[in-house]
Parts: structure tokens; sequence; C-alpha cells
């Protein structure tokens, strides 16, 4: 298999929770009267793009799995395993994202602007 189950997981998870984010970012936007299409527009092809050069670097990773690539705190790994590190880290984060927006929404604190 080209991608291992548990870094395509990792990866699907991501996608859902930076789609989520975008989501929840927007509908905040939205209620308070700053939405921004263009915005949005760049955050979708911002998104697209680095999901395009992710798969390339770890296929990259993939076909030269003897490779020692990175050093991450004197630990040297393979490609594969540092673009794991990525999608794990980027996973905290947008879960942090999310988590917090949630929260916002849950506390109410989410103004909605007056109609026109």
């Amino acid at each position: 298999m080209f991608i291992e189950l548990s870094t395509l997981n990792l990866a699907k998870g991501l996608v859902i929770l930076i789609v989520v984010n975008i989501i929840l970012g927007s509908s905040s936007a939205w209620f308070n009267q700053v939405f921004d299409w263009k915005k949005l527009y760049q955050g979708l092809i911002k998104g697209t793009i680095i999901a395009i050069c992710f798969f390339a670097t770890y296929y990259a990773g993939y076909i030269n799995p003897d490779i020692i690539a990175v050093n991450v705190n004197g630990e040297e790994v393979n490609l594969l395993t540092a673009c794991y590190m990525i999608l794990l880290s980027g996973f905290v984060f947008y879960a942090t994202q999310v988590s917090i927006k949630f929260w916002t929404f849950i506390k109410g604190k989410i103004s909605i602007g007056e109609g026109k």
C-alpha cells in the first residue's frame, strides 16, 4: 500500500479538522458580517497546494525509505516518519483551533450583526 493505514487515517482526520475549522471560522465571519469570499478561496487553494505537495513529499520518502532525511531533537528519521510527524503536528494544531471555535460558539460569544 502506498500510504500506511495509520498515516492515511491521520491525514483524513486532519482534512476533516481543517474543513470543520473553515466552516466554523466562516460561520463566525458571516455572523459578524466580515465574511470574505476571496479569503475563503485563497484558503482553499492554499490547502489544495499543501495537500498535493505533502503527497508528493510522502511518495518521495516512500520510494527512498532508507535515506535519513531529518534530524528532530537528535533523533534521525526518514522522510516517511517526518511526514507522519508533520501530519500529527497539524492534527494537534487544528484540533486545538476547532476546540477553541467550538468553545466560543458554546459560550455564545458570537455576535450576530444587524441585518441590512
